[in-house]
C-alpha cells in the first residue's frame, strides 16, 4: 500500500504541481473517478490501519496473558 500511496502523491504533484491542496482528493474534479479514488483510499486505510495496531495489541496480550497457549503455538515458540 505504501507504493500505491507514493504513486498517488507523485501523480498528484505531476498534475497540479504547487497548486495541489493538502488532501489531493480535494483537487479532483467531482465525478465518478473522484468517487472511485475516495473509495480506494478508504479501502487502503481500512486494511493498513490494523497493521499499525498489531504490535501494541500483541504487547498488551502478552502482559495480560503471559502463559497463553495460543501465543506460544501461533508463532511456533518453544517456551
Amino acid at each position: 500500500t505504501a507504493g500505491v500511496n507514493i504513486l498517488f502523491g507523485l501523480f498528484g504533484y505531476a498534475l497540479w504541481g504547487d497548486n495541489a491542496e493538502g488532501n489531493i482528493i480535494n483537487s479532483l474534479t467531482p465525478g465518478k473517478f473522484t468517487d472511485v479514488a475516495m473509495t480506494l483510499l478508504c479501502v487502503d486505510l481500512v486494511f493498513s490501519f490494523p497493521i499499525v495496531l498489531a504490535v501494541g495489541r500483541e504487547l498488551v496480550e502478552r502482559a495480560i496473558f503471559p502463559e497463553s497457549p495460543s501465543f506460544k503455538y501461533e508463532y511456533g515458540l518453544r517456551m
